[in-house]
């Protein structure tokens, strides 16, 4: 009975070893069994050939796997065997076929070890595909010539790359911290966002578009618009997003949009806008409906004077005072060169001449240039469906060209007074110089019988001979020495600005050509037209030698003043070229006994 209990027993451990080793040769590993020297004691499976296959029980490791892998698990046997745990590695049995192992080494006591080796190439080569794919992406996403994020479904930015942070400002360690849509969009366009961000998620058959314009608030505060394009990442729960700076076409857009409806050099309203305004406010209950007409006084002067940027300046400056005088909601715009319209609705005539007068307050103060701004105003009120807006803008202008009519003449002379008043504040002394010029001016046209209004036109001419240099730029009359070739041809050309200025103003109209030809010489060779005897008018033959006297008997920084007998020389020598030699006979024998 006890001998049959024993080999009962002995059959079975043979059965139960059969089947663990039936087990073992089942898996898709090669088995060994191995002592704690690394000798292989016995070879249960040999799967692939991971091992060598030359080897055989009492074989070492060494024998089995290459050098790196048999010394590693040489080094990790003590380890096992005292911590009793499985250790498990990964190993490259064969880099040029690109073949894998894992190594799982499974202490089983009495000094024995048992390996299992698997195969794990396919693994490591779907991993390695994963990672040259991920690598591939990365480098797309960090490359892409667009600023680009990974979001997760919270809006919270898991990635971004280089274009994205010169975009927004923000660095890699900011997205350390958290970062998350709402810190850079502007808080108006997030609605948007998370809306479009939703329906990608459940369109739900909805037709979403491509991309979506949101405007990006960077780490300094500015403001840059953006075109959003973004989808979904397969498989998951996140998002990618490519924002397109449009900032510069957005500017320019909006540029275009307000030059459309602004004029360029005032940026008050333009015709085109004023009048569709106007058609758009003649309803009944915005009447009455007043317009008022501006045009400013000496826009002639000031670009004959000092030229047309000068000219422009003098528009800024009343379109600033105007829009000064006038409320937010009412419509000023520049309709004409010089000409401004304000639109006024449900005003009255006689609050339409209060507005005026509140402007022309403000524009008392005003200088351009040191000329004083004036500006000439006319208005008209519609009150009835019936009348027509053309009529009310005649009426308007008509009123405007009434007042610039009775005011304009003392206007235009204050205009004149005050280019005087800045030669003598330039250059000192020209105030006598010109009364000194035109007390001998006076004495000459008298001894040849001048009607007094012959009279004063000389004495205008006299005192304004010199009035074209108020424009003088880089000359210095009173340097030491002669002026250079640069500062001739500059100061050359001041008669014919004096001959703009003047021409500008009806009053002394008459007088510019004076001013033109007072630098003339009686042989041909003055400036600025070359003309030659009785080709120069008589004043500008008279103003030229009185001119001569007054300057050679006047203190110049490069030479001392002339004696009477000098002059007399002077005179005498250029008579019949520089000057008109009948005119030097009159000067000499009547006029000159006269002067101190």
């Amino acid at each position: 009975m006890i001998r049959d209990e024993k080999v009962k027993l002995h059959n079975g451990a043979e059965l139960r070893e059969d089947r663990v080793r039936r087990i073992l040769e089942a898996l898709p590993d090669s088995v060994f069994v191995i002592s704690e020297k690394g000798t292989i004691i016995n070879i249960i499976t040999n799967q692939d050939n991971l091992a060598a296959k030359e080897i055989t029980a009492g074989s070492s490791v060494c024998d089995a796997f290459n050098q790196e892998i048999a010394e590693a698990i040489l080094r990790a046997l003590p380890d096992a065997a005292s911590s009793g745990k499985i250790a498990i590695n990964e190993y490259c049995l064969d880099p040029e076929r690109r073949v894998y192992i894992e190594v799982r080494l499974i202490p089983l006591g009495d000094g024995l070890h048992m390996i299992l080796a698997r195969n794990i190439s396919e693994r490591w080569q779907v991993q390695a595909a994963l990672e040259e794919s991920e690598s591939l992406y990365r480098a797309i996403f960090e490359t892409t010539g667009t600023a680009s994020v990974i979001v997760a479904r919270d809006t919270s930015i898991l990635m971004a790359n280089q274009k994205f942070y010169e975009l927004s400002g923000y660095t890699s360690s900011d997205l350390l911290q958290g970062i998350s849509i709402k810190d850079f969009i502007l808080p108006d366009d997030l609605p948007l966002i998370y809306e479009y961000h939703e329906e990608r998620r459940n369109p739900n058959g909805r037709d979403i578009p491509d991309f979506y314009e949101a405007r990006l608030v960077d780490r300094q505060g500015r403001i840059k618009h953006c075109m959003v394009y973004a989808n979904l990442i397969p498989g998951t729960d996140k998002s990618v997003a490519s924002l397109v700076d449009i900032t510069s076409r957005r500017e320019y857009e909006e540029k275009i949009t307000y030059y459309s409806f602004h004029d360029s050099l005032t940026g008050l309203y333009n015709r085109r806008f004023f009048e569709e305004e106007l058609k758009r406010l003649d309803t009944v209950r915005n009447y009455p409906l007043t317009l008022v007409l501006g045009d400013v006084n000496g826009m002639k002067l000031h670009n004959d004077t000092f030229g047309h940027q000068a000219g422009d300046r003098l528009l800024k400056k009343m379109a600033d005072v105007i829009k000064k005088g006038c409320r937010n909601d009412e419509i000023v715009a520049r309709i004409g060169g010089d000409e401004v319209a304000i639109v006024l609705p449900s005003t009255s005539l006689k609050e339409a001449e209060q507005i005026v007068a509140r402007l022309q307050k403000l524009i008392s103060v005003e200088k351009v240039n040191d000329i004083p701004l004036s500006i000439s105003f006319g208005w008209a009120c519609k009150t009835k469906i019936t009348e027509t807006l053309e009529e009310t803008f005649k009426q308007a202008e008509n009123m405007m060209y009434k007042h610039k009519l009775y005011s304009y003449p003392s206007i235009r002379m204050d205009g004149l007074n005050s280019i005087l008043k800045l030669v003598y504040e330039k250059f000192p002394g020209e105030k006598e110089y010109s009364e000194q010029v035109a007390e001998i001016c006076c004495l000459m046209a008298k001894e040849q019988g001048f009607t007094e209004k012959q009279l004063e036109d000389i004495k205008a001419v006299s005192l304004l001979h010199d009035i074209g240099k108020v424009t003088l730029s880089g000359v210095n009359l009173f340097k030491p020495g002669k002026l250079d070739e640069i500062e001739w041809i500059e100061l050359k050309r001041h008669p014919e600005i004096g001959y703009r200025i003047l021409s500008s103003n009806s009053e002394v109209g008459k007088l510019a050509e004076y001013i033109l030809t007072h630098h003339e010489n009686w042989d041909g060779s003055g400036y600025p037209g070359g003309l030659k005897g009785e080709e120069i008018p008589l004043p500008s033959r008279i103003v030229r030698i009185a001119d001569a006297y007054v300057a050679m008997t006047s203190h110049r920084n490069y030479r001392a003043d002339l004696t009477r007998e000098q002059v007399i020389e002077e005179l005498k020598k250029n008579a019949g070229t520089q000057f008109d030699p009948y005119q030097v006979e009159i000067f000499l024998a009547k006029v000159l006994p006269q002067l101190n």
